[in-house]
Formats: structure tokens, sequence, C-alpha cells
């Protein structure tokens, strides 16, 4: 039987996974992976230094975001 801390870590893996693939399209794989995460607000922005440092930081697949800074 799983102990509760295992049960709870599976739970949140879930829910992230399932995050990801409605916002993103990502396919979780079987084997766990480091995912990074990259946004910016405006257009006039660029995600590339970022994008960089998550790679340079062991990041296999590095998801970006551009965003309308309006509200």
């Amino acid at each position: 039987m799983q102990n509760s801390s295992a049960q709870k870590q599976r739970s949140i893996y879930s829910t992230v996974v399932s995050m990801l693939n409605k916002r993103f399209g990502v396919i979780a794989k079987a084997s766990p992976m480091i995912l990074g995460y990259a946004r910016v607000s405006t257009r006039d922005q660029t995600v590339a230094l970022q994008v960089d440092a998550l790679r340079a930081a062991g990041c296999a697949k590095v998801l970006t975001e551009v965003a309308s800074g309006a509200i």
C-alpha cells in the first residue's frame, strides 16, 4: 500500500500533466522529464534569453507563451 505522501505526489503529477495537456497540448511521457516555461507579457519582448537559460539548466522541453499586456 502506498503512503499518503506518494499518493499526494502522484495526484499532483496527474493534475500538472492534465493542465499542461489542456494548455499546450503536451503529451506526458512515461519517464520523468524536466519542463521549462518561459513567458513574456508583450509582443515587443522575446523569450530567447529565458529559453536559453532553461535549456542550460537541463530542461528537455521548454514551453513558451506571449501574452498581451492588456487587461
